[in-house]
């Protein structure tokens, strides 16, 4: 272990958000699909569904050797297999979640099948992704995304969501939609809808001025 495939990042990341789709043919022996995030020496965190009895695991990795961080139940064991699942871990300082869903879209509002969090600062560097063991199954999209922990730094800024757009050529357009929902508590006043491209800065462009747009329109939020 990692008995796998591995991939090189093309820079070192420090907090990140990890996605992964996963599946698996059936419930046999080889039960786990495992994947993880860490140096070049196996140091780094990474997550484990088992499609025996359905459980969801968050994992610590040093020198490959797993320490389980925390579990959660997926979903009922024997009803995973020849299914897709979408995988996710996010490290954003010292705190690690896990998260579980079906399927390969997922929407903004979906609720995840299963969730575990931990905080641990044993590792902040990462340069690769990894398969580890319980072959055989299949493997999709693999994503990892650079967070920043200190964006925004507007106090009256409310983060909304996000979504990933996946390989658009240099001077073509994307479009979808995205569920938004704004949170409970935010305060009563007047809003104005903003849009930031590329907001962890991770690709280098020649005009790096252009990536934020706000709308014409403006709405008042007054919460009941």
């Amino acid at each position: 272990d990692p008995n796998g495939g591995q991939a090189q990042l093309a820079s070192s990341v420090g907090d990140f958000e990890f996605t992964v789709h996963t599946k698996r043919l059936s419930t046999g022996t080889a039960k786990t699909n495992c994947y993880s995030l860490t140096g070049a020496t196996g140091n780094g965190y990474g997550l484990c569904l088992n499609y025996k009895d359905g459980k969801f695991y968050l994992n610590g990795r040093a020198a490959w050797a797993i320490t389980n961080l925390g579990t959660a139940a997926a979903v009922t064991g024997g009803t995973l297999a020849n299914q897709w699942y979408t995988l996710q871990l996010t490290k954003l300082g010292t705190q690690l979640t896990a998260k579980v869903y079906l399927g390969k879209v997922i929407p903004a509002t979906a609720t995840p099948l299963a969730t575990v969090s931990a905080s641990n600062s044993s590792y902040t560097a990462f340069t690769q992704v990894n398969i580890n063991g319980g072959y055989d199954y299949y493997t999709d999209n693999v994503q990892v995304l650079r967070l920043m922990n200190s964006w925004p730094t507007d106090s009256s800024e409310i983060f909304l969501g996000k979504r990933v757009v996946y390989g658009s050529p240099l001077g073509t357009s994307s479009v979808d939609s995205t569920a938004l929902m704004i949170p409970a508590g935010v305060a009563a006043r007047t809003y104005a809808m903003g849009v930031k491209a590329d907001m962890y800065s991770v690709i280098t462009e020649s005009n790096e001025t252009n990536n934020l747009l706000f709308g014409n329109k403006q709405f008042v939020i007054t919460p009941p």
